[in-house]
């Protein structure tokens, strides 16, 4: 990028509002690139402890942007390798697949022992109308699980994520 079309920001806000731009128009591949170099820049906790608020805020954002674009883009199997020890990736991982209608991949997970995956999964099923199977996965991965129970026996619950509902 020659010019940097947020001239009054510092870096890595500015950084970060460029890969969001990008984000926007589609081209995954630059914003990911944008937002690894901003995670790349400040790597671990004590880089980031000379940063003020608002570029803490900034290295945050170009995380959870890259976990997004990565996603959008298809790019799952990078998402998989971060969710493996990161929980945001695990949580964006698991509600891409769930957009997806992905069952037996969320199934795999929650048979792993992730419990948002769980949840997504029932979803899916109520969504379905497949009540029975969401009971019985229940009762084969998480018998004493209240929030799943809930999901599976309660009334069906309503759009998820919460801002589909806007859309």
């Amino acid at each position: 990028m020659d010019v940097d079309p947020y001239p009054d920001l510092e870096p890595p806000l500015s950084t970060v509002r460029a890969a969001d731009q990008a984000a926007e128009r589609g081209d995954y591949a630059a914003a990911i690139e944008m937002y690894v170099s901003v995670l790349a820049e400040f790597p671990t906790a004590a880089h980031r402890a000379a940063l003020d608020e608002a570029q803490n805020h900034a290295v945050y954002e170009a995380k959870l942007g890259r976990l997004d674009a990565l996603a959008r883009s298809g790019r799952l199997d990078e998402l998989t390798a971060l969710a493996e020890t990161d929980h945001q990736a695990r949580r964006r991982l698991d509600r891409q697949l769930h957009q997806e209608g992905r069952a037996d991949e969320l199934r795999a997970r929650a048979v792993d022992g992730d419990r948002t995956a769980l949840y997504l999964l029932i979803r899916i099923l109520r969504d379905r109308d497949e009540d029975d199977a969401a009971r019985r996965v229940v009762q084969e991965l998480a018998p004493d699980n209240v929030s799943a129970r809930e999901l599976a026996y309660g009334p069906k619950p309503g759009p998820w994520p919460p801002s589909m509902a806007e859309n």
